[in-house]
């Protein structure tokens, strides 16, 4: 604990005195703590490991997917078997895009990577800094942000930066282009339209809080969910058509609509069915974190931060079946009628539409990648004592010091630190 002096600074004697003749023998101790928020966020710091948190991307008999063991993975989409695999310097948790005879995605490493569909590299931006966002590709670009809060714009041909927008923010979220126009969430708290061809700013939209996942266009309006936990569909001017209000942050990384309903979570646990006026339908409680999905023949498949996908019936939200693996089930992919989707366990699946178990694949690395926390600020407490001028050095010394530790939380787990205090002396007030 530090001490502080009276008019002075940290770590000093404190220079006060009183006629102790009033009081007796007192001692008077003023704890005082200055409370900083722990910003806790597992977007950014996820480590080296097996697990697989991207969706798997499916084209042309191939499933391309990256993972936390730094390397992205051509496996074939009939046997499970790996066709190759292209070391990265960082973890991968961007969802490929796929184009023709290419494929680009970003890593952790700060590089968005474009390689042919036999697993060579045929160019990469460094964007300088982490790249969680998916890339996003519309006529001779690609599009993706990065934690260093740029948006980018990069020609499909060479990867030569076309244009950048910053925001105030990281950027998680991925774009999505319509008619012309880009659209994309930052963790500046706010969310953005701008011309896809020059990055010129049309509008923005401010948020209460953090915009880290993935917009979705629904006929003339734009839908997107932020950290405070609403819901909120707007024009193409940007202007507020509704909202729909949820118990804690939107964490589904992408939303999916299907027969006029929009389908989504929430970190209070708890997946939505919302119809196109911003009215829930129905709502069905998880055991964890709810994440992706895909909707097939009237059933959602439903990935959850608690080691199962769970098979919900689209109409009304009961749960019908589950398929468990030994990690998170982050994000979902469908082709053909197969769903594809990577483990925390380090496996990728691919199971039939009715569970069974088609084949899985094991990265590099079998054990699942750490969770940590970005921008911890540490709680201070200090002291300011308060004695009679003629106290010695050994009275201070038995004083009692006094701690506080702040609670903190993850994404995917929490432990609660409660407050400490020690025991307070005699005569302490």
């Amino acid at each position: 604990m530090r001490k502080y002096q009276i008019g002075g600074g940290f770590d000093s004697k404190v220079s006060f005195s009183f006629d102790k003749s009033l009081m007796s023998t007192l001692e008077i101790i003023s704890t005082l703590d200055r409370r900083v928020q722990l910003k806790l966020d597992t977007t950014w710091v996820i480590g080296t490991g097996g697990s697989i948190f991207a969706a798997p991307a499916v084209s042309e008999g191939v499933v391309y997917i990256g993972a936390c063991d730094k390397n992205f993975y051509a496996i074939d989409a009939n046997t499970g078997r790996m066709l190759w695999k292209f070391s990265t310097g960082g973890v991968i948790l961007s969802t490929a895009a796929v184009d023709g005879n290419t494929i680009y995605f970003g890593s952790f490493d700060g590089n968005l990577y474009a390689l042919s569909s036999e697993g060579s590299l045929v160019w990469k931006f460094r964007a300088g800094d982490m790249i969680f966002s998916d890339p996003f590709v519309w006529k001779d670009k690609i599009y993706f942000g990065s934690r260093n809060g740029k948006l980018y714009a990069v020609r499909k041909t060479d990867g030569r930066l076309a244009w950048e927008f910053s925001t105030a923010g990281p950027i998680s979220a991925s774009p999505v282009v319509h008619e012309g126009v880009l659209y994309i969430g930052s963790c500046d708290r706010n969310f953005y339209a701008l011309d896809a061809e020059t990055g010129k700013l049309k509008w923005k939209f401010p948020a209460n809080a953090e915009v880290r996942y993935n917009p979705l266009i629904w006929d003339d309006k734009i839908v997107f969910g932020s950290l405070d936990g609403i819901l909120r569909a707007v024009d193409m001017n940007g202007k507020l058509v509704w909202s729909f209000a949820t118990g804690d942050g939107i964490c589904t990384v992408r939303p999916v609509i299907s027969n006029d309903v929009i389908f989504f979570g929430s970190r209070d646990m708890n997946y939505h069915a919302v119809d196109r006026e911003g009215k829930l339908i129905w709502k069905y409680r998880c055991k964890g974190y709810p994440d992706d999905v895909v909707v097939l023949n009237g059933l959602i498949y439903l990935g959850v931060c608690e080691n199962n996908i769970y098979v919900l019936d689209e109409k009304t939200g009961r749960e019908l079946w589950t398929f468990p693996t030994n990690g998170f089930v982050i994000r979902i992919t469908e082709h053909k009628g197969i769903i594809y989707f990577g483990s925390w366990d380090c496996n990728l699946y691919a199971i039939t539409s009715t569970g069974k178990l088609l084949w899985k694949f094991k990265t590099s690395l079998s054990t699942q990648s750490p969770l940590g926390m970005e921008d911890v600020k540490e709680e201070e407490t200090f002291e300011v004592v308060w004695v009679p001028e003629e106290e010695t050095e050994e009275k201070k010394k038995e004083q009692t010091q006094i701690s506080d530790y702040g609670e903190m939380k993850s994404d995917y787990a929490s432990a609660g630190m409660g407050d400490y205090l020690g025991k307070k002396k005699k005569g302490y007030i």
